[in-house]
C-alpha cells in the first residue's frame, strides 16, 4: 500500500493559501483518478482509497492543521501497518521558486512545520516527499507566516495551477514507474 498525503490547513479561509498547495495536489489527483474523499474523524483527516497500478493507494488530507500533520499520518500508517518509505508527502516549499517541483526520498524538514511534525511523530526523516515551490517576489520579509498563509496573486495562481497538474503527473509516474524515475523526470536539472 502507498499513502499519498498532502499537507495544508482545513477551512475555507486557508483553501487557496500557499501553505495549502499539498491539499490542492491531492484534490487534483482525486479528481483525475475519480477518488472521493471522506471525512475520517478517528484520524482527523479526509481519506480516499483506490487501487492504482495493482497497488492499494490511500489519498489523505490531514485536518489537524499543518503543525500537527504528523499525528494524523502516524495514526494512519500504524492502522494500516505501512512503513514510512511507502508514504509520499506533498507540501509547499518557500525555498523553491514558484512552479518548481522537487522529489526527495528523505531528508530534513527544512524548517517546514508540517514536515517537522511528521519527522517527530514517525521518528525518521526517511520518507519520500514531493515539494512544490511557492517562493515569489511577494516574499519580502523573514517572517514566513504571513507569506505562507497568504493567497497567490492572479499571475502566480496560473503558475501554481500548472505546477499542481505537474505534481499530479509526478505522483502518477511514481506509482507507475517508481520514485527514481519521477525524480529524474520532474526534478530541476543542474
Amino acid at each position: 500500500m502507498k499513502i499519498l498525503a498532502g499537507l495544508g490547513n482545513p477551512g475555507a479561509s486557508y483553501e487557496f493559501t500557499r501553505h495549502n498547495v499539498g491539499f490542492r495536489v491531492i484534490d487534483h489527483v482525486c479528481f483525475a483518478w475519480h477518488v472521493p474523499l471522506k471525512k475520517k474523524d478517528s484520524w482527523e483527516s479526509q481519506v480516499g482509497s483506490c487501487k492504482k497500478f495493482d497497488e492499494p493507494v490511500l489519498l489523505v488530507k490531514p485536518h489537524t492543521f499543518m503543525n500537527n500533520s504528523g499525528w494524523a499520518l502516524r495514526q494512519i500508517l500504524d492502522y494500516h501497518g505501512v512503513a514510512p518509505k511507502d508514504l509520499i508527502v506533498v507540501s509547499d516549499d518557500v525555498s523553491l521558486d514558484l512552479g518548481t517541483l522537487r522529489l526527495r526520498s528523505g531528508g530534513s524538514g527544512g524548517g517546514h512545520n508540517g514536515l517537522l511534525s511528521i519527522i517527530e511523530e514517525l521518528g525518521t526523516n526517511e520518507f519520500p516527499r514531493l515539494r512544490v515551490g511557492v517562493r515569489s517576489s511577494a516574499l519580502a520579509s523573514k517572517d514566513l507566516t504571513p507569506f505562507v498563509l497568504g493567497e497567490f496573486g492572479a499571475q502566480e495562481e496560473k503558475v501554481v495551477c500548472e505546477s499542481i497538474a505537474r505534481a499530479g503527473e509526478a505522483l502518477q509516474v511514481v506509482m507507475e514507474q517508481g520514485f527514481p524515475k519521477a525524480m529524474n523526470l520532474f526534478n530541476p536539472k543542474g
